[in-house]
């Protein structure tokens, strides 16, 4: 099923200083030639923003007229005790951003007693690099929820001055790697050695397996690419929703080769390419994630060939920690 990520709007009801959004010079609702073309096919649509909370008549349009279709909200959870009852209503996933209390200094999970269907987008920035903290956390807010909140982390990307200090330094970049290393060999472990699948660390390597099955060509990026698309309230597509100075066309691959052949030149020839898909194109650090994420996606490629049996025969244990 294909996924159409539709941006909203930039307003917001937070302020992350590391946010890289930029605002937009007009707004519009979601137009009907939009609402014809997600009639046309079987899509899962994710509403964004910005805070799509603060755009609810638009999602409302959206669910009211697109029936074949899967909906997920990604949200801060500011107001979700406002409009819980309608996403239950129409069985939204709900995607929460969270980058950790001390970093937003608000808790949205009490709003999702008893929830299932949840998801946790989670940023790493500059000294927000501790993943056993935010382990533990989503340890506690499991209790609110249910069952266990997997993360896969995502990292703040310098993109103007104003979020350049929050940007992971080499010696953070060299710590989440090893960090993860450590985090999976204990889950690798506590397989071998208790036969058990240990809740903690399986969201961890369930996002990098993901990740290895990519299979991305050249050409195609995390934000643009064949499965996934990217647009505004219009229908445009876009290389980045946040800095949308870049509207693909119906030769958009061709549009992304030339752009990564003339920007980072190496990609075509990186060995993980596969998986990343040449990182962020919008980032003034590039080279700084290039070289973390080819350590760590090639290190990953090798453990899980490596240990394949044991990892994919542990499904059929049905234990968990």
């Amino acid at each position: 099923m294909t996924k159409i990520i539709i941006y909203l709007g930039s307003k917001c009801n937070l302020n992350c200083p590391y946010c890289h959004r930029e605002s937009s010079e007009k707004e519009e609702h979601i137009s009907d030639e939009l609402i014809n073309f997600l009639k046309q096919g079987e899509y899962s649509i994710v509403f964004k923003g910005g805070e799509p909370t603060l755009y609810m008549d638009d999602i409302k349009k959206v669910v009211d007229n697109v029936k074949a279709a899967e909906f997920t909200v990604h949200t801060n959870g500011v107001l979700l005790n406002q409009y819980m009852s309608y996403f239950q209503e129409h069985n939204f996933k709900i995607l929460i951003s969270y980058d950790g209390n001390d970093i937003r200094k608000f808790e949205p999970f009490a709003f999702l007693m008893g929830y299932r269907n949840i998801g946790v987008s989670c940023t790493l920035s500059h000294k927000n690099i501790n993943i056993e903290k935010i382990l533990d956390d989503f340890g506690r807010y499991s209790l609110f929820t249910g069952s266990y909140l997997f993360f896969y982390p995502h990292f703040v990307h310098y993109t103007n001055k104003d979020n350049q200090e929050y940007a992971l330094t080499d010696s953070e970049y060299d710590s989440v790697f090893e960090q993860y290393k450590k985090c999976l060999n204990n889950y690798l472990s506590d397989i071998v050695r208790f036969k058990i699948i240990n809740k903690r660390y399986e969201g961890l390597f369930k996002g990098l397996r993901y990740v290895l099955h990519n299979d991305y060509q050249y050409g195609e990026t995390f934000c643009a690419n064949s499965r996934c698309l990217r647009v505004d309230t219009n229908g445009n597509r876009f290389n980045c929703l946040y800095i949308r100075n870049t509207i693909l066309q119906d030769d958009w691959l061709e549009c992304q080769q030339n752009l990564i052949d003339r920007e980072f030149p190496l990609c075509k020839i990186c060995s993980v390419y596969d998986m990343c898909g040449a990182g962020c194109v919008k980032s003034l650090y590039h080279d700084r994630e290039c070289r973390f994420y080819k350590k760590m996606y090639s290190w990953f490629k090798e453990w899980y060939r490596k240990n394949y049996l044991i990892l994919e025969g542990a499904k059929d244990e049905k234990r968990f920690l």
